[in-house]
C-alpha cells in the first residue's frame, strides 16, 4: 500500500462513517420534508439496531477507481456491533463493544490478531473528541438543511419502496444550531466533511427511516482536527453511498480472547 493511499484512507473512511452516523435519520409528518428528515434520529433509535453497507469510491490520482466497502450491524443504545471493511489491500474486521473498538487488520505484522482501542485512544489518535460510530450521538447535521428540499420521487431500495429527497446542508449552520454540549463534536464533523455546504440525497422508507444516503466530499477541503494535513495538491473526491436495512436485527458480539488482543497504547510505546 502506498503512503499516499494510506494517508487518504483514514480520513476518507472516517468521514464516511461519521456521515453514516450523522445522517442516520428518518421522518415523520409527511407534509414537511424538512421535518421528516430532521425527525430521523428518533425513528432510527426506535428501531434499536440496523445492518448497514457503506460504499466509498475515490476519484482523482493516485487513488482513482479504488473503493472501500464496509458491511456491518450496530445496536445503537449499547454501541454493540461488528463490521467488515474491504479494501484493495485486503479485508479488515472491527468489533464495537461499549467504549472499546477491536480491529483485525490485513496489514502486518501485528503482535496479536486483534488491536483494541478505547474511546480515549481514538480521540488522541484522530483528534476527534466525542465522535463515535453510535448514531445516537452524532445526528445533528440535519439541523443545517438550507433552501428547498426537492422530493425527487418514489424509488425502490433493496426491494422496498422509499421516497427520494435531495437537499443541501450548511455545515456551519449545523454547528451553530447544535446544543452546547454537542457543538464541538459537530464542528469536527463539519471540518471532516469539508466545511461549507454539502449536497446530499436521502431515501426514506415507509416508516421514515433512512434506507439510502449519498454525498460527495472534496478531500482538498477537509480539515483534520489533529492539525495535520492531507497530501499537498490533493485533488481527490470521495463519493459515499450508505444503505441501512434489517432494522431491529439481533446483534450478538463478544470481545476476542485476551491472549489475542494488544492494546493500542502498547503499540505506541505507552
Amino acid at each position: 500500500m502506498s503512503t499516499s493511499t494510506s494517508a487518504l484512507r483514514a480520513p476518507g473512511w472516517l468521514a464516511a462513517l461519521l456521515a453514516a452516523i450523522a445522517i442516520v435519520a428518518t421522518g415523520c409528518g409527511r407534509p414537511d420534508p424538512v421535518e421528516r428528515l430532521q425527525a430521523a434520529q428518533q425513528k432510527m433509535l426506535d428501531a434499536g439496531s440496523a445492518a448497514f453497507t457503506i460504499e466509498q469510491s475515490f476519484e482523482g490520482e493516485p487513488v482513482s477507481g479504488q473503493k472501500i466497502v464496509i458491511d456491518g450491524v450496530l445496536s445503537f443504545a449499547d454501541r454493540l456491533g461488528r463490521a467488515t471493511i474491504t479494501m484493495a489491500d485486503g479485508r479488515a474486521e472491527a468489533l464495537f463493544i461499549g467504549d472499546a473498538t477491536y480491529f483485525r487488520l490485513p496489514l502486518g505484522p501485528q503482535p496479536t490478531p486483534w488491536i483494541r482501542l478505547d474511546r480515549q485512544d481514538i480521540e488522541s489518535f484522530s483528534g476527534l473528541s466525542g465522535i463515535s460510530d453510535d448514531p445516537s450521538r452524532n445526528l445533528d447535521l440535519l439541523d443545517g438543511i438550507v433552501g428547498d428540499v426537492e422530493e425527487v420521487g418514489e424509488e425502490d431500495v433493496r426491494g422496498e419502496p422509499t421516497t427520494h429527497y435531495r437537499f443541501t446542508i450548511d455545515l456551519q449552520q449545523a454547528v451553530e444550531k447544535a446544543p452546547p454540549d454537542k457543538r464541538e463534536t459537530v464542528r469536527q464533523q463539519a471540518a471532516l466533511l469539508g466545511g461549507g455546504q454539502l449536497p446530499m440525497e436521502v431515501w426514506l422508507d415507509g416508516k421514515g427511516r433512512i434506507a439510502r444516503q449519498t454525498f460527495a466530499i472534496d478531500l482538498s477541503k477537509v480539515k483534520l482536527p489533529t492539525g495535520g494535513a492531507l497530501p499537498e495538491g490533493l485533488d481527490v473526491t470521495t463519493r459515499t453511498a450508505i444503505e441501512y436495512h434489517d432494522f431491529g436485527a439481533k446483534v450478538d458480539v463478544k470481545p476476542p480472547p485476551d491472549n489475542q488482543v494488544t492494546d493500542f497504547d502498547q503499540l505506541q510505546g505507552g
